[in-house]
């Protein structure tokens, strides 16, 4: 339902007229359809907090290798969460309503700034969270609109403009890659490619001789290339693994077998 209007021109544009509150329909739909999106893409990309950034992460130096931390993966979700428990809580004051209970739950320091989600949230938890807050700044986006504080609707609207930068970064659909690592056969250019469904395994391949990897395969030669990085070095590492693979193909070849 579109707000009563006797052809008052929009204060986000002046050739259109104000259909929603002070501002023209089109500036209200972006807003509501950024809303709409916060609770799905802060559960995808909490999901992504413990993958590691490729070709950092999956090759590592150290006998122990950290638990996978995607810095960015955590600073997007929080920066998400933390601008609807600000807007949820400024026009809850502002229009006088009850705010969510999550806002008044929302984890702060000392200085009573939100830091952010929860420690150890669960995609599912922050979810649920966001879209709690984001339901309730829909339902009151109307009279959101109709506020005369109109700087501060436009900088929650430029806020949420976030939310389509942090979509692209964290697309469902993941891409395919390049490997950090040469191929053992013959030195080329691993490609890996994202499973196809839900319940399918990455796989890999040289762009050079075609070799096919399984994600067993490839995760085995990751650990393989890790180990003979420690001892060799990184120079050293590719080609000791591409003698290794010529004396397996060569035993297989002669024997049927490698030991």
């Amino acid at each position: 339902m579109t707000t009563p209007t006797t052809a008052r021109l929009a204060h986000d544009n002046r050739d259109e007229l104000a259909t929603r509150g002070h501002f023209s329909e089109k500036y209200y739909d972006g807003m509501k359809q950024a809303l709409e999106t916060c609770a799905d893409l802060t559960e995808h990309v909490v999901s992504m907090i413990g993958v590691a950034t490729r070709g950092d992460d999956e090759v590592s130096g150290t006998k122990e290798p950290p638990l996978p931390f995607n810095a960015t993966a955590h600073d997007d979700a929080n920066k998400l969460y933390a601008s609807l428990v600000l807007f949820a809580r400024l026009w809850a004051e502002r229009l006088r309503r009850q705010p969510p209970g999550v806002v008044k739950n929302a984890w702060k320091n000392e200085a009573g700034t939100v830091v952010g989600l929860p420690a150890n949230v669960t995609p599912g938890a922050a979810r649920h969270a966001v879209s709690v807050m984001s339901t309730w700044l829909v339902a009151h986006l109307e009279d959101i609109c109709w506020q005369d504080q109109i700087d501060d609707v436009q900088f929650m609207a430029d806020e949420l403009r976030n939310v389509w930068t942090i979509k692209s970064r964290w697309p469902t659909k993941r891409r395919s890659y390049w490997s950090p690592l040469p191929c053992p056969s013959d030195g080329g250019r691993v490609a890996v490619y994202p499973p196809e469904a839900e319940n399918d395994a990455e796989t890999a391949a040289c762009t050079g001789c075609g070799r096919q990897f399984t994600s067993d395969e490839y995760q085995a030669y990751v650990r393989a290339y890790n180990a003979s990085r420690q001892t060799v070095g990184d120079n050293a590492a590719a080609k000791q693994m591409r003698v290794s693979e010529r004396v397996k193909q060569q035993l297989l070849a002669k024997y049927g077998r490698t030991a």
